[in-house]
């Protein structure tokens, strides 16, 4: 029975129906604790705002995948901990958050559960989590080989990039703080002491009335039953189209205000905040290839914003931009850091002179349209390295000098005796024979004399 109920509710959490999910998943975990249904169950708790009970799952998921022996148990550490991290970024402790995101990110980057903890370099005598943006942008995601790719590979991957993606976020918000705030002080350990389970579920404060309360008595946004309707992600529609040099990106949304939408971005992300609808978390989009933030352009108008990406790597051809990663996750992100695009244009202003490429400005060709990952190429310079031609007697004089004994003297007795109108580098062929002359069609043979031979 427990795998009916433990269905029902996974169903229902792709519908985004958390609310409903939530029953069907307590009854099933009340019977088996399963990692795959414990952290269904965390983000269901999530989407419904009860983060405390979000993190124990999480935590009880992380420990039992860890003593297991399973094909998935690494991917199931991952989710626990990026679980983990998101509720307590919800309930606003960056630190412990940042801590249990880069737990993720370390596993997703294919380092051992067991390797030395690098968050505990990160705390100083006084307990306080000093982690820059910065440090977090020189992980590297996994990137597998060509040609032995699996699916496994590819899912860690996309959950790095969500991990690291969060990072940014969290930290963000992490360097706004005061040196000595409480936010800081890391409270949480790699391995997990999450409290018993009653009958499948975290009882709060021995009572299961569903109020949420953070450590320290700091308070996280409204609690929500588990008969709550959880609040559903604004629907966009993207498109875009390229040049060699930039992608144009649109997001089809109506009602953006000019004045207060903000946009910030790294290399691979860009998030944008206040979205309409009070209530809408961010929209986080993770980019296909990397680009040059801080020369980003938008253009908020009445029914979309259109940014302008500059490609890293002129003449790349995008398949395409990327995709949209789980805005939820980010809701409750409070004064977002300066942007790193551009002011916002007036929709009715006209639109500014684009900057003159550099190519034009080094008195260059414009770089070719390409699909290779090498970049453009310069066909200008194609025959550039290529050898002079050389004249008939150098293609001799190298043909002699690589050949046989044998072959040399072929050469110098069939030259010779057929007056140069016939070259033979066969020796058996000319050693027994006179090598007749055999002139081109039109030309008379004469004896050495200038008289014409018989």
């Amino acid at each position: 029975m427990e795998f009916v109920n433990a269905n029902k509710g996974i169903a229902l959490c792709k519908e985004g129906n958390y609310a409903d999910a939530i029953p069907h998943l307590t009854k099933a975990i009340a019977v088996t604790m399963s990692p795959i249904w414990l952290l269904a169950r965390a983000e269901a708790y999530t989407k419904a705002s009860q983060f405390e009970r979000a993190i124990v799952d999480a935590e009880h998921a992380y420990n039992i995948a860890a003593a297991r022996q399973h094909s998935q148990r690494l991917e199931q550490m991952l989710e626990a901990q990026y679980r983990r991290g998101v509720a307590l970024f919800r309930l606003g402790r960056y630190a412990d958050a940042d801590a249990c995101l880069l737990w993720a990110v370390r596993l997703g980057s294919g380092a051992s559960a067991r390797e030395e903890d690098l968050v505990l370099a990160k705390v100083d005598g006084d307990g306080f989590y000093n982690c820059t943006l910065e440090q977090a942008e020189n992980e590297k995601p996994v990137s597998p080989e060509k040609g032995n790719v699996n699916q496994a590979d590819l899912t860690k991957s996309r959950k790095w990039v969500r991990a690291h993606s969060m990072r940014q976020v969290c930290l963000s918000n992490l360097a706004r703080l005061a040196s000595d705030a409480t936010e800081r002080k890391l409270t949480v350990t790699r391995t997990p002491s999450p409290p018993a389970l009653v009958d499948g579920e975290y009882s709060l404060d021995g009572s299961k009335d569903g109020s949420e309360k953070a450590a320290g008595g700091r308070q996280g946004p409204a609690a929500l039953d588990t008969t709550a309707t959880a609040v559903k992600p604004q629907q966009l529609r993207f498109d875009f189209f390229q040049s060699s040099a930039n992608v144009t990106l649109s997001i089809f949304c109506k009602g953006v205000d000019k004045k207060t939408f903000r946009a910030e971005a790294d290399s691979r992300t860009i998030v944008l905040h206040n979205m309409p609808n009070e209530g809408d978390p961010p929209v986080m989009l993770s980019l296909a290839h990397e680009i040059e933030p801080h020369t980003i352009k938008q253009f908020v108008g009445s029914v979309k914003v259109e940014l302008t990406l500059v490609k890293a790597q002129p003449g790349e051809k995008w398949k395409t931009w990327g995709s949209m990663t789980d805005s939820s996750d980010l809701a409750s992100v409070s004064q977002p850091k300066e942007s790193v695009l551009s002011e916002p244009d007036v929709e009715d202003e006209p639109p500014k002179p684009k900057p003159i490429p550099d190519w034009v400005l080094q008195n260059k060709p414009p770089p070719y349209p390409t699909s290779s990952k090498s970049g453009p190429k310069d066909w200008e310079k194609l025959g550039d390295d290529d050898e002079e031609p050389q004249d008939v007697n150098h293609f001799f004089e190298k043909l002699y000098k690589g050949a046989t004994p044998e072959a040399k003297r072929a050469m110098m007795k069939s030259y010779t005796e057929s007056n140069g109108t016939e070259l033979s580098m066969d020796w058996s062929d000319v050693a027994n024979r006179q090598v007749e002359v055999h002139p081109p069609e039109g030309v008379d043979v004469k004896n050495w004399d200038g008289t014409k031979r018989k």
